[in-house]
């Protein structure tokens, strides 16, 4: 093997790396999560469960978000064409999704949906985490603006979360990281079989 396929094995190798660092933290922290969920459920805090919820979801997004951003990585290592053709609509649409992918941290939950709508042809879950945006936005923003009783944000709260298309929609973001990851290792393991094929 050349010393360039030597140097991109071993960038691959350090994405790939990552990649797998990140998915164990994200299980490790999913289940906390919903251990400290269902302990919120038994108590009849729903209002609270919501904003976990809520939380889990935005993980999920940016998840999914840097595994498309590692994938885009592996992908350019490779000289492979850029997986996300959808939104190299211009230089500068490409430049500032960039940017967004690697300042994701500082998007509030609709920008994170957002982004999540431009690199995914997953429509639907896009459209039941916006619903989920939308009443969380509802319910959390003016729990306690006095407009309402607590407890009608509390039961709104509860059909939130227990609404099975918002299940649903988490269900298939979690499917598509793994989907994502499974296509970063396959890109991985090809390049590494091609190379070491014509020592």
């Amino acid at each position: 093997m050349d010393e360039e396929k030597r140097f991109k094995l071993r960038n691959i190798q350090a994405i790939f790396d990552v990649a797998n660092v990140r998915i164990l933290t994200m299980k490790k922290g999913m289940k906390n999560a919903y251990a400290r969920l269902e302990r919120l459920h038994k108590a009849g805090f729903h209002l609270e469960a919501l904003m976990v919820n809520a939380q889990l979801v935005e993980h999920a997004i940016k998840n999914v978000l840097f595994m498309c951003h590692l994938k885009k990585d592996v992908c350019m290592q490779l000289n492979l064409p850029n997986p996300y053709p959808i939104i190299q609509v211009s230089d500068k649409q490409l430049a500032a999704f960039t940017k967004d992918l690697e300042d994701f941290n500082e998007k509030s939950l609709g920008g994170l949906i957002g982004m999540f709508r431009l690199i995914s042809d997953e429509k639907e879950v896009a459209d039941e985490l916006n619903k989920f945006n939308d009443k969380r936005v509802e319910t959390i923003h003016h729990a306690f603006n006095g407009v309402k009783d607590l407890e009608d944000f509390d039961a709104e709260a509860h059909k939130t979360v227990e609404d099975m298309s918002y299940k649903k929609a988490i269900i298939l973001l979690g499917l598509l990281h793994q989907k994502i990851q499974d296509e970063i290792t396959q890109l991985c393991e090809d390049f590494k079989n091609s190379a070491l094929g014509e020592n």
